[in-house]
């Protein structure tokens, strides 16, 4: 609906595109190519592999505004984000699978996602991060939620309470900060906190229990 094309066919790039409300129904890239994004409010919607408003749209940076209050499955799959702003995301309350696969991220901060609970599967899946802050309120790391980035050191905060499968494996984990301690951590957390499955088991990082958040 919002694609523009030239005389000869060709779909135009967006360089600016800023949504102040995000309507459920979008439909599948229904803004073409956007380098620079913006969307103040709205719930982003579900989608599905090959099948999202935002999928592979070539956007390079991405703002979330104070109003959005989800992040859907597949939403920004396939894309080339290496700046996500999340500074104003202050309603956030959960990003979906895949929402963020394939991109380009290296600095993630949560920081500021003051409502954010949930993490889903493989939502932030083979990017380039190197820097993570998470979100003190965040309770659910989902299976894979981090896989193949380049992580080295890990904090946790305690708001913590389930780590899925898988969720730091294929990062070269150096340090892990639990803001618990060895035994509450051991004894709280559910899912696969307590086991190698959930980092590369051939790494042997160091583990820093009672850690102080900053």
């Amino acid at each position: 609906a919002f694609i523009k094309y030239d005389s000869d066919g060709n779909k135009l790039s967006i360089n600016k595109l800023i949504i102040n409300e995000y309507k459920k129904e979008y439909e599948f890239q229904a803004f073409g190519s956007v380098t620079n994004l913006t969307i103040n409010s709205g719930e982003i919607p579900d989608g599905s592999f090959g099948n999202s408003a935002f999928y592979n749209s070539s956007i390079q940076s991405l703002t979330l505004g104070e109003g959005v209050t989800s992040i859907g499955n597949y939403a920004f799959f396939g894309n080339q984000i290496s700046n996500l702003d999340l500074t104003d995301a202050t309603s956030l309350k959960n990003i979906g699978s895949r929402a963020f696969t394939n991109n380009q991220i290296s600095s993630l901060d949560l920081t500021d996602a003051t409502n954010l609970k949930i993490i889903g599967n493989n939502a932030f899946n083979n990017n380039q991060i190197n820097e993570l802050i998470i979100s003190s309120t965040v309770e659910t790391i989902d299976q894979y939620a981090f896989l193949n980035n380049q992580i080295k050191i890990l904090t946790i905060p305690r708001s913590v309470t389930y780590v899925g499968y898988g969720s730091f494996n294929t990062n070269p984990l150096e340090q892990i900060n639990i803001e618990r301690s060895e035994e509450s951590w051991k004894n709280e957390v559910d899912g696969y906190a307590n086991t190698t499955a959930w980092y590369d088991s051939t790494l042997s990082p160091t583990f820093n229990y009672n850690y102080v958040i900053s």
